[in-house]
């Protein structure tokens, strides 16, 4: 996928006719691998289980009795194993870490999403998703932890410390979502607030329906980022102060 990646970041420049043919022959040819490699590279690696159970993970048990902000830990702490474990290339460590963050998703508010469905509230489906459900929710779920990498350094281990920095606000016209904003940072320990590299992610959580059963679980449904002003105004509305947390 490396060689994906650095076809896409070539500079385009003012070339002659002849340069031009030439690149033309050139693109088609990068065209041909790439219709060669996407196939490949997919098919070495295996979507998991599109299944809604209790998880388990860094000490917090996520079932019926889990709380947003125990979710977006878990799910933030096991995008900053990702990174890392891609940093170091240890490939086993960042597949568990993507397994973990897959089995987080919410699963049924993702589809409506990839479809476009208006419709809202804790999803359930007969049968499961086909092969090609199942991809498109691993192409979304997979780009959760390059959303954030820049600020994994912000996600602290202590779960206690962690949530104490979130703060949940209601979504207009979806009772069964909520959203966690965090404040963070590239650099945290940075004393000069400018160049710490300040952010707000935002995590948007729904209740989904248990594959085995009747218990509805928070899961993520959305990993993004929000701007100042927005966060700021959301946290005047619900009484807070707006002061960064960290």
């Amino acid at each position: 996928m490396m060689i994906l990646k650095k076809l896409h970041a070539q500079p385009v420049a003012s070339r002659s006719r002849s340069t031009v043919r030439g690149g033309l022959v050139t693109r088609l040819a990068c065209l041909a691998l790439v219709a060669l490699l996407v196939p490949a590279c997919r098919d070495k690696v295996s979507v998991p289980p599109v299944e809604v159970k209790v998880v388990e993970a860094y000490g917090v048990r996520l079932d019926e009795s889990a709380t947003p902000e125990q979710v977006t830990y878990v799910l933030l702490r096991s995008l900053r194993d990702d990174f890392e474990a891609a940093q170091a290339h240890d490939h086993d460590r960042q597949r568990q870490a993507f397994e973990l963050t897959f089995s987080l998703a919410a699963f049924s508010t993702i589809e409506k999403q990839i479809r476009g469905a208006g419709s809202s509230g804790a999803g359930s489906r007969s049968g499961g998703p086909d092969e090609t459900d199942a991809q498109k929710l691993y192409n979304v779920i997979y780009h959760w932890a390059p959303i954030v990498s820049h600020y994994v350094r912000s996600f602290d281990e202590d779960a206690a410390a962690m949530m104490a920095r979130m703060k949940v606000f209601p979504v207009a016209g979806e009772p069964e979502q909520m959203r966690i904003y965090l404040d963070v940072a590239h650099d945290p320990a940075n004393a000069d607030p400018d160049a710490r590299g300040p952010a707000v992610v935002d995590i948007r959580v729904a209740k989904e329906k248990s594959s085995a059963g009747s218990e509805t679980y928070w899961r993520v449904a959305r990993v993004a980022f929000v701007g100042p002003k927005t966060a700021e105004a959301a946290r005047q509305k619900s009484g807070e102060s707006g002061k960064a947390q960290e």
